[in-house]
């Protein structure tokens, strides 16, 4: 099933190789762990290998440290490139699929599969990106989601 808190990879980096550490609440109560304690992947995160078992309440990030001028542009760089290719200023849940693997996206698969721009109780599939479900203003969890489950 999809899990927005995994969604977090972009331009070949992902969130969780800038974590330092991370405040979580599991069922020892809420505790600290650093990032040497984190086993993670394609989105799955594990700490004590306990995957769900867990909720993160605070995030401590080590940063890259750069010009000024540097990072405004390429976060603009990004920013449009991002743009060109997914609704970023639509009410998307994200990418929702799962990718088989790195070769082979489950957005192209949707697309070959003729799901781009189709539409069902208020979401659709984007035209840009065949993996990102848009909410159309009207969407309840319960309506999209009899084909996502896995």
């Amino acid at each position: 099933m999809w899990d927005r808190s995994y969604d977090c990879a972009s331009f070949g980096v992902e969130v969780c190789e800038k974590i330092e550490n991370l405040q979580i609440v599991d069922a020892d109560g809420v505790r600290a762990v650093a990032s040497c304690a984190l086993q993670y992947a394609y989105r799955s995160l594990c700490i004590d290998e306990k995957k769900n078992d867990f909720i993160v309440l605070e995030a401590t990030f080590g940063l890259t440290r750069a010009a000024r001028d540097g990072i405004t542009n390429r976060m603009r760089h990004n920013f449009f490139e991002k743009k060109s290719k997914q609704p970023v200023t639509a009410w998307s849940a994200g990418c929702v699929f799962k990718n088989p693997s790195a070769e082979l996206p489950a957005g192209k698969l949707l697309d070959q599969a003729g799901f781009k721009g189709k539409k069902m109780g208020g979401m659709a599939f984007s035209t840009l990106h065949a993996n990102l479900m848009i909410n159309e203003g009207k969407a309840a969890l319960k309506r999209p989601w009899p084909f996502c489950k896995g």
